[in-house]
């Protein structure tokens, strides 16, 4: 039990429930998105998108098959993590956090939690796509094992492997 929060502290439940991230003093809840959601998403995603997507998170993005989810802080959205579940992969990965929470460990924790969940359920293989110019992105997966394995137009292609 988180003693800020007073939530389960476990981040490996099922994505159904909602779960803590925890930073020193500092509690995050992850929770799979919401339609009251979408807004902030789209705030978000737009100041890191601008290459990819023009600025604009594509309304096909919050749909299915893609899973996407949150991360708020005293409500408010965070960050957030999409990607796409595969019979032995989770593709398409992309993150994002609110530039005032920078440097703090969110997207990492995101990304971990990914990772831990694709190792639980067998999944052997995960992958993303960075543009070439996004340092903080590319340290952020490399960080966590992901390897370069192509560059395509303006993005690296990187994958992890759960094996």
């Amino acid at each position: 039990m988180c003693r800020y929060c007073k939530k389960p502290k476990n981040s490996k439940l099922p994505v159904e429930k909602e779960f803590s991230i925890h930073f020193s003093n500092e509690c995050i809840q992850v929770s799979k998105l919401s339609i009251s959601d979408h807004p902030e998403v789209i705030r978000i995603s737009e100041q890191h998108l601008v290459k990819l997507f023009l600025g604009k998170l594509p309304a096909s993005s919050f749909e299915k098959p893609f899973e996407f989810l949150v991360a708020k802080k005293e409500g408010k959205v965070v960050g957030w993590i999409r990607y796409l579940r595969k019979k032995d992969s989770y593709t398409d990965i992309m993150v994002a956090v609110d530039e005032n929470y920078y440097r703090i460990g969110i997207g990492r924790r995101l990304v971990s939690y990914i990772i831990n969940s694709a190792e639980d359920e067998g999944i052997t293989n995960l992958t993303c796509e960075i543009e070439y110019d996004n340092k903080g992105s590319l340290r952020l997966f490399e960080g966590l094992g992901f390897r370069k394995i192509s560059m395509e137009k303006e993005f690296y292609k990187l994958t992890f492997s759960c094996t």
